[in-house]
């Protein structure tokens, strides 16, 4: 896809309400068990997200064909503490944490940027629109100057996986999740993998 141009920011409530429902229907599936009901979870998402700090891209009608979450040291996509979902989530707190505690580990970004999600519309996927995002992240990075970009796949992921590595991504880890989350989550585990500038 030719035009398309990438940037940060969200423009309005309807592409807010677009992208958090986006977000939802594209996690939903895999995370389940951290999530509660798809009302609670479109409201916490739209509260918690620095929708300025989403990274999206859109067609020459600007219509959003993607977005990408990022972070690193004192930048974030999303803003939600351990205070928040105590707040938001009450007596379910304990359940949230202890279905999502596994995951906690994709927050550590150090010296890179941290993709922590990539998101394309399913009609517009093989495209290269994810592509432009991540090429998009190698300049953000560099003109950050951060060590790199980092991400985590699902190994079952095999899609997304090759075409980090096809973009010059390395696997430097694979963190296996403890055979008590599997059951939750249906995963085996994540590959970390960073590109170095």
């Amino acid at each position: 896809m030719k035009e398309v141009k990438v940037s940060f920011g969200i423009h309005n409530e309807e592409e807010k309400n677009y992208i958090v429902t986006l977000l939802y229907n594209t996690f939903y599936e895999k995370f389940k068990p951290v999530f509660l009901t798809k009302t609670k979870s479109l409201k916490l998402l739209k509260n918690y997200i620095f929708f300025d700090n989403i990274i999206v891209s859109r067609d020459i009608n600007d219509n959003i064909l993607g977005i990408a979450a990022i972070k690193y040291k004192g930048f974030s996509w999303l803003n939600l503490d351990f205070i928040d979902i105590l707040k938001e989530y009450k007596f379910a707190t304990l359940k949230v944490i202890f279905r999502g505690i596994c995951l906690l580990n994709t927050q550590k970004c150090g010296k890179y940027l941290l993709l922590d999600d990539i998101v394309v519309i399913p009609d517009k996927r093989g495209l290269g629109i994810g592509t432009k995002i991540i090429y998009y992240l190698f300049d953000y990075a560099k003109k950050k100057n951060l060590k790199g970009v980092k991400l985590f796949v699902i190994k079952e992921n095999i899609r997304a996986r090759q075409l980090y590595e096809k973009l010059g991504f390395k696997v430097i880890k694979f963190h296996k999740i403890p055979i008590l989350w599997e059951k939750y989550f249906d995963i085996k585990g994540f590959y970390e993998m960073t590109f170095d500038f």
